[in-house]
Formats: C-alpha cells, sequence, structure tokens
C-alpha cells in the first residue's frame, strides 16, 4: 500500500474544483514571473511545485531549486518551513527517503510558534517513513505528536491524514479492524469536503482492508468508488494499483474469476503508460501469470511470468521477487519440470528469509513437501511439512500477538477520548463557574447604592447558583458514569485475553497431537515401507502378507485419528451442519458395527444390538454414524478380547426423545479421569486393551456433535467392570 506525503493532500483540494487545471496553472506561472512581493512568489513556486509532483518531477525539481534561495533570501521560518517540506516530498517521491527524513526532522525542531500546522504535517510524514521502515514504536510516537499539534490548531484536514496515516501503518502490521477504524474517521472528512484526490487512496486502502476482512461486496464497492473517482482526477499514479488490486480481489473471492480478474489486470497495465510504476507492472505481470495458471492456460501463464522477470527487483522489492520466484516454481512443478521447480522454490526461501516473509515460506515448504511427496523423497517430504508448521506457527503467534496489542491500543483510544471528554467537560464547567464569579463581583460594586435591588440580584443570583449546583451534581453523575464505562471496557480486555488463552490452548493441544500422536505412526509406516522396499526378495509370501495387514491396520488407525481431528476442526471453525431426516434406528447401528467388524473380530468381541425394528429418529444421519462410531470404537479398544458390547436404543416417555446406549465390559474409567473426559485441555488419554492410541478428541468431538444436534451425552463406569456411554436425540414422531 502506497504512502503520500501529507502537503501534498493539504495543496491537491485547494484547487481541485477550479475552472482546470491549465487555468490554475497558468495562473501561478503568471504570479511566478510577475510578482514583486517575493513571500507571494515564493508560496506560487510551492503550489506549482506540487502540483507536478509526481508526474513532472524534473519541473518540480526546478521550481524547489529556485525557491530555495528564495526561503534563504526571505528568512522567515514560514517560508523555510513550507520548503523543507515540500523537498522532503520531492525526496520522497524520488527514493530519497533518507534525505526527505532529513528535511521533515529539520522542519518538526524548529523552534517557531507560527509553523504549528508545518510541523504537525512534517510529524505526519516521519511517521510514515519509520512505519515503512518497520519502526513501530517511533512510528507511533510521532503519530500521537502530529495529532497532538492538530487537535490544538482544530486542523481537521491535518487530523484526517493522521488518520489515514494510521490506517496504513496498522494495515502492514495485519491490524485489519484498527486500520479500518481509522479509515472511516478519515472518510468522514474527505467525503465533507470532497478532496477527490485523497479520496481516491483512502477507497483504495479500504478495499484493501475489508478485503482481508473477507467482504468482497464492500472491498469491490470501494475499489470501484477509487477508479469512477478517477475520471475526475486523471492525474493520479495509483490507479494501476487499484485495478490490481480489484483483480487479486476477484481471484480470492468471486465465483466469476479468473475471466473478470483477467480483464482488470490488462486494464492496470494500460494504464501503466501514462503513469508508470515499477512495482505495479511486476505484480500485474506475476498476477498475470498465476490468473492463467489457475485457469489451466500454462502457456499463456508462463509468457506472464517471463515477462515479470525481465525487472529487475531483487533488492528494491526482495517480497515481490520471493513471490515471482514461488509461482514460477510451482508453474514449473505443474508441468512436470520438477528440478527446475526446486531451484526457484528453494531461491525463493532464501529471499523470503532475508524480507522476513513468514507466510510465503509457510507456502513454499508446503510445495516442496508436495514435490518430495510426488518424487517418493518422504524423509525431505516430512522435514519441509515440519519446516512449513514452524512457520504457521510462528505466523500464528505473531498474529496473536498483533490482535493482543490491537485491543490494547483500542483501550487505551476510548480511555483517551473518554478522558478528553471529561476534561473538556470540566473546564468549560469551570469557566462557566469563574464566569459567573465574576459577574457576581461586578452586581456587588455597581449596586452598593441601590440596597433594593442588590435584594433582588442576590435572590436571582442564588437561584441561578442552586441551579448550577444541580448541574454540576448532573455533570458529575456523567464522570462516574463514564468511569463505570471504562471499568467494563477494561472487563471486556481481559475477558478477550481469557478468551485468547483458551484459544491458545487449543492450538497446543492440536500441535501436540500432530507432533507426538501423528508421528509415531508415520514412523510406523515409514518402517514397514523400508523393510518392503530393502527385504521384500529375502521374504517369503507369508512374511510380506503380514507386513501389508500391519500396514493396513497402521494406515487404518492414522486415517482414524485424521478424521477425529478434520471432525473437531470442522466443528471449531462452525463449519459442521446438522440437517435432519427420518432415520431407522437399527438399521444405522448395524451399518456402523459393520465398518468396525474388522476390529470387533480380530478382538473376539460378542455385540449385540437391542433396538426395535420401526424406532426412527429425525437426525443427520452423519452426525449419528460419527457419534456411534467413535462410542463403539472406544469399547472395543477398551474391552479385553472376547469381550462383550451391547448397543441399546429405546424411546423415552413423553418427551420426544431417545436414547441411544453402548455398554462394555471393559476396563472401565477411574472416577478422578470423569470430569475431564469432553474437555479439550485435559491430558488423560490411555492405551487400548492391546495398545490401541488414540488422539483424545473422540469423546470431545462425540460431545460437540450431540450439542449440536441437540441432545446431550452421559457416562457411567466402574474401573474393571466397564462402561456405559448414553445420548439422547430427538424422535421422529
Amino acid at each position: 500500500m502506497k504512502t503520500q506525503p501529507l502537503s501534498v493532500f493539504f495543496f491537491s483540494f485547494l484547487f481541485a474544483f477550479t475552472a482546470s487545471a491549465d487555468s490554475y496553472i497558468d495562473s501561478l506561472q503568471v504570479a511566478i514571473k510577475t510578482e514583486k512581493n517575493d513571500i507571494h512568489r515564493f508560496h506560487a513556486m510551492a503550489l506549482l511545485a506540487v502540483d507536478f509532483m509526481p508526474a513532472e518531477m524534473d519541473s518540480s525539481k526546478v521550481l524547489l531549486e529556485a525557491g530555495s534561495s528564495l526561503a534563504k533570501a526571505v528568512n522567515h521560518p514560514k517560508e523555510m518551513a513550507a520548503w523543507l517540506n515540500i523537498s522532503g516530498n520531492f525526496n520522497w517521491y524520488t527514493g530519497n527517503t533518507d534525505s526527505a527524513m532529513v528535511n521533515y526532522r529539520i522542519v518538526y525542531y524548529m523552534d517557531s510558534p507560527e509553523i504549528s500546522s508545518r510541523k504537525a504535517a512534517a510529524a505526519v510524514n516521519i511517521a510514515s517513513l519509520y512505519n515503512r521502515a518497520g519502526k513501530k514504536d517511533s512510528a507511533r510516537y510521532f503519530h500521537n505528536r502530529a495529532r497532538d499539534l492538530f487537535i490544538e490548531l482544530d486542523d481537521q484536514a491535518g487530523l484526517a491524514h493522521v488518520n489515514r496515516s494510521l490506517g496504513i501503518a496498522y494495515f502492514r502490521q495485519n491490524n485489519y479492524e484498527l486500520a479500518l477504524r481509522h479509515y472511516l474517521e478519515a472518510l468522514e472528512y474527505q467525503e465533507s469536503v470532497q478532496d477527490t484526490f485523497a479520496l481516491i487512496y483512502t477507497y483504495d486502502s479500504m478495499g484493501n482492508v475489508l478485503s482481508n476482512l473477507g467482504d468482497f461486496e464492500k472491498a469491490e464497492e470501494y475499489f470501484k468508488k477509487a477508479i469512477n473517482l478517477y475520471e475526475h482526477f486523471p492525474k493520479s499514479p495509483n490507479i494501476g494499483s487499484i485495478y490490481n488490486n480489484l483483480a487479486t480481489l476477484y481471484e480470492k473471492y468471486s465465483d466469476e474469476y479468473p475471466d473478470i480478474a483477467i480483464m482488470n489486470a490488462k486494464k492496470g497495465l494500460e494504464t501503466l503508460e501514462k503513469h508508470p510504476s515499477l512495482s505495479t507492472e511486476l505484480s500485474l505481470y506475476s498476477n498475470l501469470g498465476m490468473f492463467y495458471y489457475d485457469k489451466g492456460d500454462y502457456d499463456a501463464s508462463r509468457e506472464w511470468f517471463e515477462k515479470s522477470f525481465e525487472i529487475d527487483i531483487k533488492k528494491s522489492y526482495p517480497h515481490l521477487y520471493a513471490g515471482q520466484l514461488y509461482n514460477y516454481g510451482r508453474l514449473l512443478a505443474a508441468t512436470g519440470n520438477y528440478r527446475e521447480a526446486r531451484n526457484y522454490f528453494n531461491e525463493s526461501i532464501e529471499v523470503a528469509e532475508k524480507a522476513g516473509s513468514f507466510s510465503r515460506n509457510k507456502a513454499t515448504y508446503m510445495d516442496l513437501f508436495r514435490l518430495d511427496s510426488i518424487l517418493g523423497n518422504y524423509h525431505a517430504a516430512i522435514a519441509h511439512l515440519q519446516e512449513s508448521y514452524r512457520f504457521r506457527d510462528s505466523i500464528w503467534q505473531q498474529d496473536r500477538a498483533d490482535r493482543i496489542s490491537e485491543l490494547r491500543i483500542l483501550h487505551e483510544i476510548d480511555q483517551k477520548e473518554a478522558e478528553n471528554r471529561m476534561l473538556r467537560e470540566a473546564n468549560l464547567l469551570k469557566e462557566e463557574v469563574i464566569q459567573k464569579q465574576r459577574y457576581l463581583m461586578i452586581l456587588g460594586f455597581s449596586a452598593s447604592a441601590l440596597f433594593v435591588l442588590l435584594i433582588i440580584i442576590l435572590w436571582l443570583t442564588s437561584k441561578n447558583i442552586k441551579k448550577k449546583k444541580e448541574e454540576i451534581e448532573s455533570i458529575h453523575q456523567q464522570l462516574v458514569q463514564k468511569q463505570n464505562e471504562v471499568v467494563k471496557q477494561n472487563e471486556l480486555l481481559d475477558q478477550k485475553n481469557q478468551e485468547l488463552e483458551e484459544l491458545n490452548r487449543t492450538k497446543d493441544k492440536l500441535f501436540s497431537i500432530i507432533s507426538h500422536d501423528l508421528k509415531g505412526p508415520f514412523n510406523s509406516l515409514l518402517g514397514f515401507l523400508n523393510i518392503l522396499v530393502e527385504d521384500s526378495e529375502q521374504m517369503d509370501q507369508a512374511q510380506r502378507q503380514e507386513i501389508l495387514r500391519s500396514l493396513k491396520y497402521s494406515s487404518e488407525r492414522t486415517y482414524d485419528m485424521l478424521t477425529n481431528l478434520l471432525e473437531w476442526s470442522t466443528i471449531q471453525r462452525g463449519k459442521m451442519s446438522n440437517k435432519p431426516e427420518p432415520v431407522f434406528i437399527r438399521s444405522l447401528i448395524n451399518e456402523c458395527v459393520k465398518m468396525l467388524d474388522y476390529d470387533i473380530n480380530k478382538k473376539e468381541h460378542d455385540i449385540i444390538v437391542d433396538a426395535d425394528h420401526t424406532l426412527s429418529a429425525n437426525v443427520d444421519p452423519q452426525l449419528l454414524k460419527s457419534i456411534l462410531i467413535n462410542l463403539i470404537n472406544n469399547s472395543v479398544k477398551f474391552t479385553h478380547r472376547g469381550g462383550h458390547l451391547t448397543v441399546k436404543s429405546r424411546k423415552l416417555n413423553d418427551e420426544g426423545l431417545l436414547s441411544v446406549c453402548v455398554t462394555d465390559n471393559g476396563i472401565g474409567i477411574p472416577a478422578e479421569h470423569i470430569p475431564s473426559l469432553f474437555k479439550i485441555e485435559s491430558e488423560h488419554r490411555r492405551p487400548g486393551t492391546e495398545r490401541e492410541i488414540g488422539t483424545g478428541l473422540g469423546l470431545i468431538t462425540v460431545k460437540e456433535i450431540v450439542n449440536l444436534m441437540g441432545g446431550e451425552i452421559s457416562v457411567e463406569t466402574e474401573p474393571g467392570t466397564g462402561s456405559t456411554f448414553c445420548i439422547t436425540i430427538p424422535a421422529n414422531e
């Protein structure tokens, strides 16, 4: 997202609605040639230099050099500060950000009460430069200083730009809600004065934020608003970038992608003829390569990627270059050129590592995992998968830290606003009291000769004071109420922190399952496969069959674990839906028993299904299958060989419910473990009677699904005797 120096926005709306841009420029040129007053001539040079940026930088440079001499000759803080700010803008546009920082800092530290507005403008630009350099604390300090200065000046235009600059800063930190809040505050002022130039940038920025927040329709609306405004302000240099953002939006969300995305990307390329931008051109070429790749047109995709590599951006835009390498590597892998694809992936990882792009490395390692899996390099594939998970965890931790920081900042902003309101109200009250006191003194001295009139005035004044006291009490009550609101906000922040801690525990549980429980089965699979590969010729048929049966068993266990993980993950994301329909219970139970027939026979269990053929429930059959398979599988797992299992279903009288119970004569559950059976933070996991393993998510998933279906689950158990798990579900009346 591009940022613009502040004074460009200050000057832009001064002439946005003049008769024509040409007449405005002509007027300034005449003033420069004919004006005898040096200050007026300097102002004309400054305005014209700003107007030439960024389209005609050479003309701006000439005017700034002439203005430098004139500013020094005038020797006035206002003119010198104006020249330094505009010079900073020029250096910024030409990429000399260090020189721009020097210009702005000189203005900021100038000691003159006449240049407060220029100091504020310099503070915003200093904050933006620090933000670009990743120095968030310094950026935040200067943003706050700029805001304070503009509040003192009651400068709404300056406050709008501070808010837009803060929006950009928080967007780069992925704090999208906070970014949107500041953009909306800036937008309120910009729309009120119809600042077309500033609105183009703000609409584009809001489109990017809403795109990341998943609001496709609103994001599309703001991008199109920015493009429509371009017709009224064709000098805007970022129109190609807006088309590029719109194309990317269609790629992410629209069902009509990729054709509409390709069309908008090509429109963006057309605009670069008038407003060239190296980074935008590169991004458009690379995106077109990906659009055609997703469409399956690999020849066109290769053509656009090769165009993007013609632009040398290794040093200037390392994050974009890393994306180029990664996307082209995907194309090579898709066309079967695995060796070259690996080279591009490895170089992408190296560049992204230097640029600090965790998300890019996460995606690249995942593609290397797929590549080595295809080629049979399973050890390397697993190593790449672990690296991808490591980067995913780093991203999650960073997002969590940013979210906590965002909540803290929101709280500080709200608290500061509440304090400012209370301070303003207290000052107004104090001024009223002082005014009344002065008024009473004047009346006392003036009415010394008129005793009767004095009594009347004192009576009226006493009545007025009583009224003011009531007003003071009312304001005091309001202040107390505001204080209570701040306390409630603090409580809300504590609640949010607790929710974040709960999410962290859930993440830890998931990672523990992935890193410990899935690692063992995969090691077993790899070990058996290694034996088959290296020693198969020395084995007889019976040995090979035994290894294959072990592979099948280990694969089925791993698949069951993954199924539990996926079902639990689906529930956590709120993606699982309940679609009830009439279902015959006995038939569905028999189907589940048949699916587990191998495990039941292997452990020589007897199983009895006790349910009437006519018994019918109103449930989602797939959800109920998942529940019963989990419960029956648990009974099989925790019952010694030759055990007895019963699945019984009965209708509960006058309640519109059915009960389904799974009973075994297995090892039972210790009493101290029962309260934590259905909780994610539970560390209670036991192997089966024949060392069968599990994720610990089975019963948790069952409880979540039962709740989704509108039922309940209960357990009765005794160590060494067995367990009974019962669920209630809606009956089909």
